[in-house]
């Protein structure tokens, strides 16, 4: 179907909600993860901001929630406004509410409902266990990179949500590895980070299907977060291709698979 509404006044109110609410650096994702990660990726993290944070989201939910509030963004049915946030906000739905209790999902009930009866959207979308367990790990939040408090101390485990999560990741690789680029802090002019942020995603897909498959040991399951963190950039640099590649692997499924 057609992303881009027909009618003239459809259009401009998509183009002027993207402008808002996409590219803008107080629009509500940017505002969701700063508050997430306690003043957003790789700035100085104090406790005593989060208050402040919260406030700031508050307000940029209260400016953006009238565009949810009737189903899709623009119209009866999804556009590009629509896809260009998705993304983030399912993440950062089940992200703020089992790391900050927060629930955006409530905020904007009506979107979220209207895109998951939409067949193209279901196909592609995420789960809260995956996402959180991408934030925990992934991106190894526990080590003073954000003030996250520590994941619950039990998870109820989905059977066959490792199977699915790895096959969704999978299928929409290319889609995750830019967004991840975009908006989880990476450097992304650093030398090799798509391609390091590509074997971390692509291990993190073969864990959960192995998972799936009866193979692994339940990376969705909760358990305290392993000791292993990723090789730093300056390390990569030192090493030849293949080392660099292997460090990378090595530490990637160790993080996980929660290897101790």
């Amino acid at each position: 179907p057609a992303l881009t509404p027909a009618d003239e006044d459809g259009a401009a109110k998509m183009e002027a909600f993207i402008a808002r609410e996409v590219e803008a650096d107080d629009a509500v994702v940017a505002v969701g993860y700063k508050y997430l990660t306690g003043g957003g990726f790789g700035a100085a993290k104090d406790p005593e901001d989060l208050p402040k944070l919260r406030a700031e989201l508050e307000v940029a939910v209260a400016r953006a929630k009238p565009h949810f509030a009737n189903g899709f963004i623009v119209g009866d049915a999804m556009t590009t406004a629509d896809v260009l946030v998705a993304p983030a906000l399912e993440r950062l739905a089940a992200n703020l509410l089992t790391f900050r209790g927060y629930d955006l999902r409530a905020e904007f009930e009506p979107w979220f409902l209207a895109m998951e009866a939409t067949p193209a959207y279901r196909a592609v979308m995420g789960d809260p266990e995956t996402h959180n367990t991408v934030v925990r790990q992934l991106f190894g939040l526990s080590n003073g990179e954000a003030s996250l408090p520590p994941p619950p101390a039990s998870v109820p485990e989905t059977p066959t949500g490792a199977k699915e999560a790895g096959t969704c990741l999978s299928n929409n690789m290319d889609a995750v590895v830019a967004d991840a680029l975009k908006n989880s802090g990476v450097d992304a002019d650093a030398d090799d980070a798509e391609a390091i942020v590509r074997t971390y995603l692509e291990t993190l897909a073969a864990s959960l299907l192995a998972d799936g498959d009866g193979d692994g040991d339940g990376v969705a399951a909760a358990r305290p977060i392993a000791p292993h963190p990723r090789p730093s950039m300056a390390a990569l640099k030192s090493m030849d291709d293949d080392a660099a590649a292997n460090a990378v692997k090595k530490a990637a499924r160790a993080r996980a698979m929660g290897a101790a």
